[in-house]
């Protein structure tokens, strides 16, 4: 990024660690500033280092971040979120401050208060 001159900046799970928010996200978001003639160059490069790119210049009404560039590690059939860990990181870092009997209550809704129990008995 920086030899084709991108500006660009870290974002997304991976900047939440940096404030101790544990994420296990393994794709990477960038803020990414692509001049329309370094997409081709910038895109090669990336798969040259073994990951999959999509940049989205305007976002959309799914992630309205403009300029985000999602980076996501080649290996074969792997989540780009390991949601039981996230889970268990959230839990640990935020615990005392989520309302409890509303995050039960969703878990139950989905079908998912037995991972939740898992979680809580092992942090």
């Amino acid at each position: 990024m920086q030899s084709l001159g991108i500006r660009h900046a870290l974002v997304g799970g991976w900047a939440a660690v940096a404030w101790g928010v544990v994420r296990t996200t393994r794709d990477i978001d960038l803020l990414a500033d692509i001049p329309a003639t370094a997409r081709r160059a910038a895109a090669a490069d990336l798969q040259k280092a073994g990951f999959g790119s999509e940049w989205r210049g305007l976002g959309d009404l799914s992630d309205p971040i403009p300029l985000l560039l999602r980076l996501t590690p080649q290996a074969a059939g792997a989540p780009s979120v390991d949601i039981i860990e996230d889970a268990r990181g959230i839990l640990r870092v935020q615990g005392d401050k989520l309302d409890q009997t509303l995050l039960a209550d969703a878990c139950r809704a989905r079908g998912v208060l037995s991972a939740l129990k898992a979680i809580r008995r092992k942090p």
